[in-house]
């Protein structure tokens, strides 16, 4: 892996927010439906395998607005050229998570089995909810620790010639380097996901553009120089077929 200059102590979470917002706000029913057909292309697929190429085609049309160019809604769909290290970015996190969930939901299935007797045990059934709550808590626990070093994985992917593993690895290094900013940002966006979940549940869905452009300012901060953007950079290498 070539070596990156990661840039530390560059995150201001409120920051980061503000400039997120200033960089979609003219455009921001554009990018409200690139994330919102993004999210539901990726939940459909099965196991989260279109769900690395959809993280990238989200971030493909802010970076374009970020560098001064046109986004477009069929950027969306460009985070299928780099779908196999994406996909394979996406798994390193997601096949341990799902494991997880598997395992929590075996003695649920068994304890349903059980009670379609005429003689159930109730001891079963609680046993089941008990284990099977103890290891979504632990699932929790452990997601809330891991998601922070997730946050700079698929930016990587479209602007570096780098493989899933290796942009996973760059992205949680910069995270860590930057481990205080981060999370004060991951803190300010569930904020924000949760007052819009409150509206309906919908909600949410108005504040994940938001989440996606102050998370790629993060980048640019962290592993560019600079204050603002350069008004004609070259195209990512990912344009380039690579």
């Amino acid at each position: 892996m070539a070596n990156f200059e990661i840039r530390t102590g560059v995150i201001k979470p409120v920051e980061c927010f503000k400039e997120g917002w200033q960089l979609i706000k003219d455009r921001y029913w554009l990018f409200f439906g690139i994330t919102l057909v993004g999210f539901l292309i990726g939940s459909m697929v099965p196991f989260c395998l279109v769900l690395g190429a959809m993280m990238c085609g989200i971030y493909v049309p802010i970076a374009e607005k970020y560098h001064g160019r046109e986004p477009k809604f069929e950027q969306l769909f460009e985070g299928f050229k780099v779908f196999v290290p994406s996909l394979i970015a996406t798994l390193i996190w997601s096949i341990p998570l799902q494991a997880g969930f598997l395992i929590g939901y075996i003695p649920l299935i068994t304890a349903q089995f059980s009670m379609d007797r005429k003689n159930p045990d109730p001891e079963i059934l609680f046993g089941a909810l008990a284990f099977s709550g103890i290891v979504f808590a632990v699932l929790m626990l452990i997601w809330i620790f891991v998601h922070p070093f997730l946050m700079l994985t698929y930016q990587i992917l479209i602007e570096q010639r780098l493989s899933g593993w290796e942009s996973f690895k760059l992205g949680a290094s910069a995270v860590w380097k930057n481990l205080g900013g981060m999370v004060g940002l991951l803190v300010l966006n569930v904020l924000a996901y949760s007052l819009g979940a409150l509206v309906c549940g919908i909600g949410a869905y108005f504040v994940l553009p938001l989440i996606f452009a102050n998370t790629y300012i993060a980048y640019q901060k962290i592993f560019h120089e600079g204050d603002g953007p350069n008004p004609n950079p070259p195209p990512p290498q990912f344009y380039q077929g690579i």
